[in-house]
């Protein structure tokens, strides 16, 4: 099917009721609704085949699934909707090497239960964020990179688990709330060379009624990390650098942990607040390239003794002799 030469995708969904491939030649102009199963749309190149979306009241997805399974998306990009890129509702999605560009509101937004496992994808430059996975929705991503987003780029709500073993660059990083779970991991499949955290401002964010963030062998990573709400942040051989001034900011019964990953070296951690009943577990040898302080019931333990200063109105850390 050739866009170019005015195919659409929409004509040959129309057209074929059974398990269907659509060949995508060229960029097609439409924003797309399917609600059907066994469904391969294949390019060649993201770079040149896809789905462009257009302009509509009320601003739809460029591409949204409804209780659609069996779907497979490949070289293909999803780029300019005038809402989200990808939409997917109580449905099931495989991309592979696509592209989620320059899209309204959130790239890759996966709810109700659905489920997205992707590989070699690049989504950036969304004016929301980069991929959103909620309401019990499982997003896994490998070897991808989400870059450029307004958002976070990884976004996890209302029980919804997001996994990435991506490379993540732009303002924000990830964010879980509301009971949901997100992960950055290096180690478990992920290529070393797309794999990391590099974020101007929140590497990890987590709260509004708990959540929990884990970083799993990132090495040198960028980004404050801030927890609120009974959320739980998790660092595990991740170097963490911030600018002279900035700090990271645990609060209201948030908790800490961090060590080293499958012998490698051990977490730092930047300037770092603990308020208002917040904990902080620091094992494996944990380094404190800024102070630790404890405030307003906070405390912290540790397995490594550290010089005064470093720790400092943490009960149960101890200093060095």
């Amino acid at each position: 099917m050739n866009c170019a030469k005015g195919g659409r995708i929409s004509t040959a969904l129309a057209n074929n009721d059974g398990p269907l491939v659509i060949e995508v030649r060229g960029i097609c102009p439409e924003n797309l609704r399917i609600e059907r199963n066994d469904l391969t749309l294949r390019g060649r190149d993201p770079a040149r085949d896809g789905v462009q979306g257009v302009a509509a009241d009320p601003q739809p997805s460029a591409l949204e699934f409804y209780h659609a399974n069996r779907i497979s998306l490949e070289n293909i990009s999803v780029s300019d909707g005038p809402g989200r890129g990808i939409g997917a509702w109580y449905s099931d999605l495989t991309m592979t090497n696509c592209r989620v560009e320059r899209n309204g509101s959130t790239g890759v937004h996966v709810s109700a239960a659905s489920g997205l496992t992707g590989s070699g994808l690049v989504v950036s430059h969304n004016h929301g964020s980069g991929i959103l996975s909620q309401r019990q929705a499982l997003t896994q991503c490998l070897d991808s990179r989400l870059d450029g987003n307004t958002g976070f780029a990884g976004y996890a709500a209302w029980n919804g688990v997001l996994i990435l073993g991506a490379q993540i660059s732009g303002e924000k990083g990830i964010l879980a709330c509301c009971g949901a779970h997100v992960e950055v991991n290096c180690e478990d499949g992920a290529s070393e060379s797309l794999c990391g955290l590099d974020a101007t401002d929140t590497a990890v964010s987590v709260g509004d009624r708990g959540g929990t963030a884990n970083l799993y062998g990132v090495g040198p990573f960028s980004g404050r990390v801030m927890a609120w709400s009974g959320g739980s942040v998790g660092i595990w051989g991740g170097q963490q650098s911030l600018p002279v001034g900035v700090s990271n900011v645990l609060s209201d019964s948030a908790r800490l942990s961090t060590g080293a990953w499958e012998g490698g070296p051990p977490t730092s951690l930047a300037e770092t607040n603990l308020n208002l009943f917040s904990r902080a577990g620091l094992l494996d040898g944990t380094v404190l390239q800024g102070t630790l302080r404890c405030h307003s019931g906070s405390d912290a333990w540790s397995d490594t003794p550290y010089p005064a200063g470093k720790a400092i109105d943490c009960a149960h850390v101890p200093p060095t002799r």
